[in-house]
């Protein structure tokens, strides 16, 4: 099965090291300051790329420093970026991610082409050679009209699934729910299904998201695992026990992890538990994604784990 990931294409300024947040004028010092390829639909690709899967980029990019320190990354992988558009109207979109000593993280975020991304930024005609499309960060899509691209692939047979990140808006549930009822896999974190739904726990918030018209859900528990339900059973599978160095791109990776188990043809149990070990191997290099270098490093993790 071939798998596209769509949106967000995003220059990340990772700052390591912060103990606090200065006072203004005046100066924290840091251990280093590195730049990394970021954002959902790059993340997710590149941790698809390493796991073997046949995987292909769709977005926008400035003509600018950091779109060319993007494509140039990319370059490098196998990841096919006939796709990806650059355009000289826009900045390519960067983040600056400040990593506490305990791992998490404070995100500063320039929109550039994210918010000037639309459907004639988008070669349907390349997209519609692949099998799964996946469109994660909606709520930072601004410009782009997701439920069409949902309709045409629900047309086409293709299997849809999405993913959220943190609206700015907090138009939770109103940015989401024209897409719902097209979803085959809805894949929110627990905080962001709890905004959207209004519910506490996750069997109430999967609950909501299959009322609405999704066929399945998974929502991410952190360093608890994740809780899926489909339209006749649910579970709980719990996560990895591992350091955290930097949790960015930890979502991201599960949601790959997920996904090239879709595209093996595994149940879906097993493909949440392959994603809760991409998820935790993630969290444990600085980047995301960095530490999920193959599928023989993943399983061999999670035997490891097992005993």
């Amino acid at each position: 099965m071939r798998i596209a990931c769509v949106g967000q294409l995003v220059a990340d300024v990772i700052v390591k090291g912060v103990t606090h947040l200065p006072d203004r004028g005046d100066v924290c010092v840091i251990d280093s300051v590195n730049l990394k390829t970021g954002g959902c639909a790059l993340n997710c690709a590149v941790v698809l790329d390493r796991l073997g899967a046949d995987v292909g980029l769709f977005g926008l990019v400035g003509d600018d420093p950091q779109g060319r320190f993007l494509l140039d990354e990319i370059a490098w992988t196998g990841i096919k970026a006939a796709g990806v558009k650059v355009r000289g109207d826009t900045p390519t979109t960067t983040s600056i991610i400040v990593v506490s000593e305990d791992g998490e993280r404070t995100i500063l975020y320039a929109k550039g082409s994210m918010e000037s991304f639309s459907l004639s930024d988008l070669n349907l005609e390349e997209l519609a050679g692949w099998d799964l499309w996946h469109i994660p960060g909606v709520s930072k899509l601004d410009s782009f009209d997701l439920r069409a691209l949902l309709i045409q692939g629900r047309e086409m047979g293709r299997i849809l699934t999405i993913d959220t990140d943190f609206d700015t808006s907090g138009r939770w549930y109103e940015n989401v729910a024209p897409y719902l009822e097209h979803l085959d896999y809805f894949l929110p974190s627990e905080g962001e299904a709890r905004a959207i739904s209004g519910r506490e726990d996750p069997r109430g918030m999967a609950e909501f998201f299959i009322s609405k018209g999704v066929r399945n859900v998974v929502i991410k528990l952190g360093a608890k695992g994740a809780f899926y339900r489909t339209k006749d059973r649910e579970g709980h599978a719990p996560g990895f026990s591992v350091p955290c160095r930097d949790a960015t791109g930890a979502g991201d990776s599960f949601v790959a992890g997920l996904l090239f188990g879709l595209s093996e043809g595994w149940d879906i149990e097993p493909c949440v538990r392959f994603g809760n070990a991409c998820g935790a191997l993630s969290v444990t290099e600085v980047g995301a994604g960095g530490a999920v270098r193959d599928l023989t490093g993943v399983l061999e993790f999670m035997r490891a784990q097992s005993t």
